[in-house]
């Protein structure tokens, strides 16, 4: 018998990304039908969304888009060679912003990589 815990979100977010296919088995060709839901949560909307599907070590397709305030969106994904006999869809957004520090350097000077990361 096995017993499933729900995921508990970073700090009770709620923020999370069901990814669903309507299909078990596809053919080359096939259209296939992938919804991205991320439930009612304020803190994913109107995010850009980006997804990956990877076959064989490879990036086989990228893309991103918007999402304008929907719960569910639906993909439609045309099955190819390259993602024979298997793949992998990633699919993220990031909620608030990505920080980073840049110290100045002039083109064409010498950077030390190693005091940059002490």
């Amino acid at each position: 018998k096995m017993t499933a815990q729900a995921y508990k979100t970073k700090d009770g977010s709620n923020n999370f990304m069901d990814i669903i296919i309507d299909a078990a088995e596809l053919q080359i060709g096939d259209q296939m039908k992938v919804f991205l839901n991320t439930g009612q949560s304020p803190g994913v909307r109107d995010q850009d969304y980006t997804y990956m599907i990877l076959s064989k070590g490879q990036i086989v397709k990228v893309d991103r888009f918007k999402r304008k305030g929907q719960s569910q969106m639906a993909l439609i994904v045309t099955v190819t060679k390259d993602m024979a006999p298997s793949f992998r869809i990633v699919a993220y957004y990031h909620v608030g912003s990505v920080a980073f520090d840049k110290n100045h350097t002039d083109t064409g000077s010498n950077i030390n990589l190693l005091s940059l990361f002490t």
